[in-house]
């Protein structure tokens, strides 16, 4: 079984100027080893939700995180993730390429601080976002 690691934190959304940014969200994922090469890989499931002045966006997605060690405590990532955005009553598509820094804080968790760029993909035409976002990494089960 590989390494497994779960994650809670805040994120501030902005999606296209005319939506205009929502400074709070929360995001949690789950992130399962499944491969070693010079650096780790991982499966990575996501759930956000933001809230804007009247609104709001929850995504659910997954996808793959490439990550690779620069130095004893700091590991830099890249993902791409793909799945489901609702907001404003409708659910459509959406990517969300990102990337990010774990640092080891100490052997009970990590800091991650990252960002994302999700594009929504509707009626035919998409909407393109930038999200920034703190959060605690915890190992669970076996290592």
């Amino acid at each position: 079984m590989g390494s497994q690691h779960a994650s809670a934190g805040w994120n501030m959304l902005r999606i296209d100027a005319s939506q205009g940014t929502a400074p709070f969200g929360v995001t949690t994922d789950y992130s399962r080893k499944v491969m070693h090469l010079s650096g780790d890989g991982c499966l990575v499931g996501e759930f956000s939700f933001s809230h804007f002045t009247g609104a709001s966006v929850t995504t659910f997605m997954g996808g793959f995180r490439a990550a690779e060690r620069v130095a004893p405590n700091v590991k830099v990532f890249g993902q791409f993730l793909a799945g489901m955005l609702h907001s404003f009553g409708e659910t459509d598509f959406a990517v969300q390429p990102g990337g990010g820094v774990d640092i080891t804080v100490n052997p009970r968790f990590d800091v991650r601080i990252r960002l994302d760029f999700p594009i929504d993909f509707f009626d035919g035409l998409h909407q393109t976002g930038t999200r920034f976002g703190i959060a605690i990494v915890v190992p669970i089960g076996k290592h």
